[in-house]
């Protein structure tokens, strides 16, 4: 080599080599392979989903598929091609936290193919409903995916490719949120990391305190955008304690466009980020440099709020659903209701032996202080912060008190117990053994209420069978079993129930099933009413929200105070009573009904009385 061309090396080549080998050059493209995958899972699987049912496919659409498919290539090979030269080692393989996302997993299998039922079916089937009329379109991505005028595209974005390769398919739906629920694990570990550093096993007990929260396993299974918004905090604060700009844009949509909450839960974010680490980085003496510096750095996070508010100028205030809700009065409004204040109270820091996660933090607090250390206070105060100002937004806003939605509040428990008890403990012996306590009782509260303190703060109990799960609203007008009474997984063996019922009766047109609901709320065993059906396949023994080989579920709801006139009522009929139906609907019905036969089912906690009816 001679002189001159030595010369150009050294001063050209040799930087440019050393600004693409750094860790943000790395980062960078780890992040756009992260992002364009799920863009391009999206796009592919709806282009060929359009493909299939014979319908024009746009050649934008396949243009841009193609495109952030390209990006997707070239990003995994520039993160592979840069990583290769700093690697002096092989990859550590952290097999705790693998064993932390193998508990999770094995909860939520063996309930993989459970029917959706309650609000659960309802997003289920707008969900199916918005697969099936996308036509590749910006416009109709908008709309296919505005569920019940809730702003779900981001969630939708995550959730459809399943539907797209599997239309209707229970199976794809539930395997599609226990993915996402194990990137949540993983990005609550890591942020974890980042929170507490290299102390003890601080990161994997609080994950594994995350992961076997009752709350949090009760809705990884079904389709639930406030399960999205779980997810995205987990995603945006791990993005921001990473550093990671493209992944916080992304993960900031996806929390954003979940449901109207969630920009509750990130316009609390951006303010802890304000107050902790936008404003403490300027500096006095060099006020508009640093402040330039800071919007430089900090700007990104901006972009999903502003996205937002453009969607909302958009649409107008009064058709996003929560939104014009904050004005109107009445249900759904801003005002201060004790009874509803005190449920919340309850559902967040006694349901579930919550009580004893929040009696050794106090205690910790109290006696302790001065042993809890974190490695990244800024970061603990903005994902409190944000965590905060979302449950006193919860606390205000009254609407009926389902525990979904104080979902993202869990985020507090593990990460202020785990340093409660490292505090609280100097022995490792000690710590150890009291995770494992809470771990066991949060693993068998996952299934059954053992809690004697819920039971007795939560009065009202549903009479469905040999153990009574609890109301957890505190309200005697919901006392039909539905979603008010989901504290755990225990509530899916009621769909289990309903396929067995169906799967030993058949499907009758000329039989339908009857249930009589008191005073409201259906128990959706056939669908709701004319929002959706559901069918039922014979061969497959279960129910599906799309026709395929199965046929309509034969069923009538009556969503009334009572029954005054059952003329109403079919001839012939197979009437689905629960333990707790009112004894004037069996005089009622038996004045003019003859019981052919009755058989009794039973499924976990909960039994189901089917009563074959015929007109005298």
């Amino acid at each position: 080599m001679g002189f001159k061309q030595l010369i150009v090396c050294e001063r050209w080549i040799l930087p440019l080599r050393k600004v693409l080998y750094n860790g943000k050059s790395r980062s960078f493209w780890g992040q756009m392979a992260v992002v364009c995958f799920p863009i391009f899972l999206f796009s592919g699987s709806s282009i060929l989903f359009v493909a299939h049912h014979e319908t024009a496919v746009r050649i934008s659409a396949v243009v841009f598929a193609v495109f952030i498919l390209g990006c997707f290539i070239f990003a995994i090979f520039m993160y592979v091609r840069l990583r290769r030269p700093m690697e002096t080692s092989q990859l550590y393989f952290n097999k705790s936290i693998m064993v932390v996302v193998l508990i999770y997993a094995a909860i939520l299998l063996p309930d993989i193919g459970v029917f959706p039922i309650w609000d659960a079916g309802l997003y289920f089937h707008a969900l199916s409903d918005g697969v099936q009329g996308y036509d590749l379109s910006a416009r109709s991505f908008i709309y296919s995916f505005l569920q019940y005028k809730h702003p779900t595209q981001g969630y939708s974005l995550l959730m459809a490719p399943g539907q797209f390769i599997a239309p209707g398919s229970t199976l794809a739906a539930n395997i599609t949120t226990l993915i996402l629920g194990v990137i949540m694990l993983l990005a609550f570990y890591r942020f974890s990391q980042k929170l507490f550093g290299d102390v003890g096993m601080m990161a994997e007990c609080a994950t594994l305190i995350f992961a076997l929260m009752p709350t949090i396993l009760a809705f990884t299974t079904g389709v639930n955008p406030d399960f999205a918004m779980l997810f995205g905090t987990c995603v945006v604060l791990y993005s921001f304690a990473a550093d990671q700009k493209l992944l916080q844009i992304f993960s900031g949509f996806v929390l954003v466009f979940s449901k109207e909450p969630g920009v509750v839960l990130y316009g609390g974010f951006l303010i802890g980020v304000f107050l902790f680490a936008f404003l403490p980085g300027i500096e006095k003496g060099n006020v508009w440099f640093t402040l330039a510096k800071q919007l430089k750095h900090y700007g990104a996070l901006l972009v999903p709020l502003i996205g937002f508010c453009v969607y909302l100028g958009y649409f107008g205030w009064s058709r996003v659903s929560s939104a014009s809700a904050l004005t109107r009065g009445g249900f759904g409004s801003f005002q201060w209701n004790s009874v509803h204040v005190g449920t919340a109270l309850l559902q967040v820091f006694v349901l579930n032996f919550n009580w004893i996660h929040v009696v050794l933090i106090v205690l910790a607090v109290l006696l302790f202080r001065k042993r809890i250390a974190v490695k990244n206070v800024i970061l603990l105060r903005v994902s409190f912060m944000s965590i905060g100002i979302y449950f006193l937004f919860l606390l205000l806003y009254f609407e009926i008190d389902l525990l979904r939605y104080v979902l993202p509040l869990m985020i507090f428990f593990p990460i202020a117990l785990t340093m409660g008890l490292f505090a609280i403990f100097n022995k490792l012996f000690l710590r150890y053994l009291s995770f494992v306590a809470i771990c066991l009782l949060l693993s068998i509260s996952s299934f059954a209420i053992i809690d004697p303190i819920s039971k007795n703060v939560f009065p009202l109990k549903y009479d469905v069978g040999s153990t009574k799960p609890i109301n957890i609203t505190n309200s005697a007008a919901f006392y039909v079993m539905c979603d008010t009474g989901i504290c755990n997984r225990q509530y899916l063996a009621y769909s289990k129930l309903i396929d067995e019922i169906f799967a030993d009766n058949g499907m009758d047109e000329n039989r339908p099933y009857v249930s009589i609901n008191r005073p409201s709320f259906a128990f959706q065993f056939f669908g709701n009413g004319d929002i959706y059906k559901t069918y039922y396949s014979g061969s497959k023994k279960r129910r599906m929200i799309l026709s395929d080989d199965g046929v309509v579920v034969p069923g009538l709801e009556l969503m009334v105070s009572g029954i005054e006139d059952v003329s109403i009522l079919p001839t012939r009929f197979l009437w689905l009573a629960p333990p707790d139906q009112a004894t004037s609907d069996f005089d009622l019905i038996q004045s003019q009904y003859g019981f052919a036969s009755m058989k009794s089912y039973s499924k976990g906690a909960f039994t189901m009385d089917v009563y074959e009816c015929i007109r005298f």
